[in-house]
C-alpha cells in the first residue's frame, strides 16, 4: 500500500492540537505534513485558484490546500459542531471547493465523514481505519492517553473578568476577524488592543444557560440570545466602557447578526461612535483585512482616546 500522507488545512483553526494530531497519526503509521507559509502569501495563492470574494479564514485554508496537496493523499478539515449554531457558508463551501479541485486526494470532515454520533475516542478508531491504519492502534493511543475527547486549542489572550486592571478602560469585543483580530491568534491588531484597554468577550459573561434550542431549519450563525443577555451584564454592571464589533470584509454572519445587536444597544441609548459626542459610552464598527490593519490601528486609537 502507498504511504498515507495526512494533512490539515485547516492549520491552527482545526479541532485539538498540532502536537496531538502529529502524535496519532504516528502512533497508527500514518504520516503527517505540514508547510508553513506568512498569511499574506497563502492569501496571494488561494487568489490564483479558488474565488477571490471570501473571507481571509478561507483564504488561509484554501492556500494551505495548496501549499500542501503537493505530497498529501488525505485532507482532514473541520466544520463546527455546536447544536446552537450554523456554520458560515464560506465554510461549507470552501471544504467544496477543495474537494473539486485535488481529485487525488481524499477529504475527510471530522466527524461528519466519520461517525457523527459517537465520541471523539470512537471517531478517531474509525479514522485509523478509514485511512488504512490499524484500528487496534489507534486504540491502543487512546488507552494510553485515556483519551475521551480532542483537546481544547489555548487562547492567545485571556479575555476572562479575571484580567481587568483599574488603570485600564474595559471594551467588549463581538465578533472576530480569523488570524487578525482572534483571541486564539497572535496577531498585530490584538496586541495593540490587548495593550491597550482590558479586553473581554460576551463568553466572559457565562450567559449560556439562556440559549434556547433551535427550531428545525433554523439557521443561526451567533448565539444571539447568549450575547445579548451578556451585554445587558456588563452594562447593568458597569464593567463595559465601550464596545467594538470586528468582522472581515466577507463575514457573512457578522453582516447579518450585528445589525440586531446594533438595534438592541440603541434601544438602550448606546449609538455607533461619533467623537463629537464626548465621553458617551458608544460602540466602534471595524472591518479588518490584511491590507487595512493600519488604518484599523488608527480607528481603535482614536476610539479609546475617546473613552
Amino acid at each position: 500500500m502507498n504511504k498515507v500522507v495526512v494533512s490539515f488545512p485547516d492549520g491552527n483553526g482545526c479541532f485539538g492540537t498540532e502536537s496531538f494530531w502529529k502524535d496519532y497519526l504516528s502512533a497508527i503509521g500514518c504520516e503527517y505534513h505540514d508547510k508553513q507559509m506568512p498569511l499574506y502569501e497563502l492569501c496571494s495563492i488561494s487568489n490564483k485558484v479558488f474565488p477571490k470574494n471570501t473571507c481571509v479564514n478561507s483564504k488561509y485554508r484554501l492556500g494551505r490546500a495548496l501549499l500542501l496537496g503537493e505530497k498529501a493523499t488525505h485532507f482532514i478539515m473541520f466544520l463546527r459542531e455546536d447544536i446552537y449554531v450554523s456554520n458560515c457558508p464560506s465554510s461549507v463551501y470552501r471544504i467544496n471547493w477543495i474537494r473539486d479541485y485535488f481529485k487525488n486526494i481524499k477529504v475527510i470532515v471530522w466527524k461528519r465523514d466519520i461517525l457523527p454520533n459517537e465520541n471523539d475516542a470512537k471517531n478517531l478508531i474509525k479514522l485509523a481505519d478509514m485511512l488504512g491504519a490499524n484500528p487496534k492502534d489507534a486504540q491502543q493511543f487512546i488507552s494510553a492517553g485515556a483519551i475521551t475527547e480532542l483537546p481544547r486549542r489555548n487562547a492567545v489572550y485571556n479575555l476572562s473578568l479575571d484580567r481587568l486592571y483599574v488603570h485600564k478602560k474595559t471594551v467588549l469585543l463581538i465578533g472576530v476577524a480569523p488570524h487578525l483580530v482572534d483571541k486564539y491568534r497572535r496577531s498585530t491588531v490584538m496586541d495593540y488592543i490587548y495593550q491597550k484597554v482590558n479586553l473581554i468577550d460576551p463568553m466572559s459573561y457565562d450567559s449560556n444557560c439562556l440559549l434556547t434550542p433551535k427550531h428545525n431549519n433554523e439557521i443561526v450563525f451567533y448565539k444571539d440570545n447568549a450575547i445579548l443577555e451578556s451585554c445587558d451584564y456588563f452594562l447593568e454592571n458597569k464593567i463595559i466602557d465601550g464596545i467594538i464589533f470586528v468582522s472581515d470584509p466577507f463575514d457573512i454572519p457578522g453582516r447579518y447578526s450585528f445589525p440586531k445587536y446594533q438595534f438592541y444597544l440603541n434601544n438602550k441609548g448606546i449609538y455607533e461612535y461619533n467623537k463629537s459626542e464626548g465621553q458617551k459610552i458608544s460602540y466602534l464598527n471595524i472591518t479588518v483585512s490584511i491590507n487595512n490593519q493600519h488604518l484599523v490601528t488608527k480607528q481603535l486609537e482614536e476610539y479609546f482616546d475617546s473613552l
